[in-house]
């Protein structure tokens, strides 16, 4: 095997067709703010996407005032994080991916064949709860996003999401957060890490709904794993077939 990376997406499996024929979803932002308040998943949402963050400097006071007799009383605080939210970051559409290096994902057993690496496992069934999985080429699928943008003329930016310790560091320079930086849009808190995330912007404007981009079919540069149990598949690793496609895997039920 060499150093190649792959994108991982789950999907609910009624999506699973319309993902493969080539339709990537972009949901807006806010929507994994919604995910989190209404239905309590914190692997998927975030309530925190977007925000900026800052650790308030050590002898901050908080004054809180005293109906009674109007006196105001003042607490030292410690540890207590700032955020703040510019309400347009919520209606950028993103999509989101897990990326991870061949070499980490796979472990080879013999003739080109390999395994999903048992350690890597219970950190994938994290992610993945009840939806599907599906390997895809990295450089193969960003190309065929990048080919449709430029037609579309759409300016989308790709980069990994870098995880922070909200209890330690600001997540992004507070004057560029108030210039509109997009950077803000890559940064997750640290207990996040385990997703590996990486990211792509649909565009570099807000929009009021969700949106999709049409890439064409992408079933030559992924592997479903669709209704297979992560610790029985079993894979032919080959990096392109006979004519040059990028042809990443065979299937071995």
């Amino acid at each position: 095997m060499n150093n190649q990376v792959f994108l991982i997406k789950f999907i609910d499996k009624e999506y699973l067709k319309s993902f493969l024929d080539g339709e990537i979803y972009f949901p807006l932002l806010k929507t994994f703010w919604d995910i989190e308040i209404k239905e309590e998943d914190k692997i998927r949402g975030d309530i925190y996407e977007g925000y900026f963050s800052k650790l308030l400097p050590k002898g901050t006071k908080v004054s809180i005032k005293q109906e009674e007799n109007d006196e105001w009383f003042d607490f030292p605080i410690t540890d207590i994080v700032q955020t703040k939210l510019k309400g347009e970051y919520g209606y950028l559409p993103i999509a989101c991916f897990s990326l991870i290096k061949v070499e980490e994902l796979f472990l080879p057993i013999k003739n080109n064949k390999v395994i999903i690496n048992p350690n890597i496992i219970e950190e994938l069934k994290k992610i993945k709860g009840k939806r599907e999985m599906v390997i895809i080429s990295k450089e193969a699928f960003l190309k065929k996003i990048k080919n449709q943008s430029e037609i579309d003329g759409l300016k989308n930016v790709s980069k990994r999401v870098d995880y922070y310790n909200h209890l330690k560091d600001s997540n992004i320079k507070e004057e560029e957060f108030e210039k509109g930086s997009l950077e803000v849009v890559f940064s997750k808190r640290l207990e996040y890490e385990y997703q590996r995330e990486f990211r792509l912007l649909y565009d570099n404007k807000i929009y009021t709904e969700n949106q999709v981009l049409k890439i064409g079919d992408i079933r030559d540069i992924t592997i479903s794993l669709e209704n297979i149990p992560l610790n029985k598949m079993k894979l032919e690793y080959i990096t392109e077939d006979k004519i040059g496609n990028p042809k990443i895997f065979h299937l071995k039920r």
